[in-house]
């Protein structure tokens, strides 16, 4: 599991760094990070539910 919250970390440094790139950090590091926590959260979410389903099946 700490495997899938690693990727998660690095998919949201990374968006972040495209989302900065995009605004050329003209949004609120804060924000961002807030941002960041609820992309990996609804990631987990995500993944939960496909657990559920593969042990559904």
């Amino acid at each position: 599991m700490s495997g899938g919250e690693t990727e998660q970390q690095q998919r949201c440094e990374l968006k972040k760094k495209l989302e900065e790139d995009d605004q050329e950090a003209e949004a609120d590091p804060e924000q961002q990070q807030q941002q960041c926590r609820s992309t990996a959260a609804s990631l987990v979410v995500d993944q939960r539910e496909e657990e559920r389903s593969l042990i559904n099946r």
